[in-house]
């Protein structure tokens, strides 16, 4: 078997743990690491395990028809059972893979399959020859001292009122960030993640008082009455929703609602003083059900 034969069989088979035996750790591929190349591969078919897909289920074979010195490059079309699929292409040199790229314009050797494509992605900051600028260190150091800030809400409860002190300036920082000059990298990626994240945070609190005015309204009302439902759904309108799909609620006693974060379960926030955002978010979009 070729080094090229063993990529493809070890990819089909999404093994990372082999694939890092083949491939050489001195080399880079698509400007990464091999670690971080290998790191790549990883995410992806961690995100096809957790569909339940563990292999891919097809392998067409063809050629690059780029307009760019990868064309004439042969390759192989990684298809799974739901029909994504990574296109590679593998450039080799004395039967040693030396590269390998991505490919949007490949011809199969073989009847193809429609099929949803995606990429191997890479962010200007973890290319080999990235050389990060003095105004990069200092904003990426700030952005580290407020992950680490926000690392200690793990393994304890924490008050929203007080996490929203750290989204505030989390936001601050996020900001001031040129989107224009920084959307190709991968801090920006993750921290943005983070912060879009925890907005949540910031509805609540901010939507304390105006929630709690809302509820009281909503008590006077005759709920029966259409148009006073309607006049008053139009009223508040403007109240920032806290569904998320990041956090999930749940209670513990009779007084205290908590929230916990999806991607970290050891950060709990404790919601018990800002109930009536909850209640009102509740009814708030009851209501909205029945009318759409």
């Amino acid at each position: 078997m070729t080094q090229k034969e063993a990529i493809v069989k070890y990819i089909t088979e999404m093994n990372v743990d082999v694939l890092s035996l083949i491939l050489e750790n001195n080399k880079s591929f698509m400007n990464l690491f091999t670690d971080d190349f290998l790191f790549k591969l990883q995410e992806i078919f961690s995100g096809f395990k957790k569909q339940n897909i563990t292999e891919f289920s097809k392998v067409l074979y063809g050629i690059s028809e780029e307009d760019s010195e990868t064309r004439g490059i042969e390759g192989c079309k990684f298809i799974t059972s739901d029909k994504k699929s990574l296109t590679l292409l593998f450039e080799e040199y004395d039967n040693e893979v030396i590269e390998i790229y991505n490919c949007d314009k490949f011809r199969t050797y073989q009847d193809d399959e429609d099929t949803e494509s995606f990429h191997i992605s890479i962010f200007l900051d973890e290319r080999t020859d990235f050389i990060p600028t003095f105004e990069y260190i200092i904003l990426t150091n700030k952005i580290e001292d407020l992950c680490i800030q926000y690392g200690k809400f793990r393994n304890k409860i924490t008050p929203i009122e007080n996490a929203n002190i750290w989204y505030e300036s989390a936001k601050h920082i996020y900001d001031s960030i040129n989107l224009f000059k920084y959307i190709r990298y991968k801090f920006y990626y993750d921290y943005s993640c983070l912060v879009v994240a925890n907005m949540f945070i910031n509805f609540v609190v901010e939507n304390k008082s105006v929630s709690s005015l809302a509820l009281k309204e909503y008590n006077k009302i005759d709920i029966k009455n259409k148009v006073e439902v309607t006049n008053w759904l139009l009223k508040y309108k403007y109240v920032r929703s806290i569904r998320t799909e990041y956090f999930e609620k749940f209670n513990k006693g009779s007084y205290n609602s908590f929230v916990r974060y999806k991607e970290d379960d050891s950060i709990i926030f404790d919601c018990s003083n800002f109930e009536s955002c909850f209640e009102f978010d509740k009814i708030y979009n009851y209501h909205m059900g029945k009318i759409n």
